[in-house]
């Protein structure tokens, strides 16, 4: 029953980046990786703030102003382009993004990944976060 709570949770952990990858190359059909850059540097950013400081909020907020930087970065380096220049664009920001991530060890934990995230308080229990993350991608998903 712990691996079926972990696989639940693992999967409701990244299907909100399956969903957004869904709506933008296969509804859009937009060729655009923006939605993974902007996610690595939203998890990047939350993890960095919550073990310097331990805070929830803080770090939220720290990692929706990176991804509204980032946001505008792409805005702003997409505005004259056609649709296969900002596909090139996109595929070269994430590469950069990605770049960084993985040769900055000391920060990011380079091609390990995350160690050490702190759990949000109240979801220690892996049945209760594996409940109210299907719910959350349920209502993510009816939208």
């Amino acid at each position: 029953m712990e691996y079926a709570l972990y696989l639940i949770a693992a999967i409701m952990m990244f299907l909100p980046s399956a969903l957004s990858l869904n709506l933008v190359l296969g509804r859009a059909q937009l060729f655009h990786f923006g939605p993974v850059a902007s996610s690595m540097i939203a998890a990047y950013a939350l993890h960095i703030v919550l073990l310097s400081t331990g805070s929830f909020l803080l770090g939220i907020l720290v990692s929706l102003f990176c991804t509204i930087l980032l946001a505008f970065v792409f805005a702003w380096m997409s505005a004259r382009l056609s649709d296969d220049a900002l596909g090139v664009m996109t595929i070269a920001v994430h590469l950069i993004v990605l770049d960084i991530v993985l040769n900055s060890p000391s920060i990011t934990g380079g091609s390990l990944g995350l160690v050490r995230f702190p759990r949000l308080p109240g979801f220690d229990d892996p049945f209760l976060f594996a409940i109210i993350a299907t719910f959350i991608v349920g209502l993510w998903a009816g939208f």
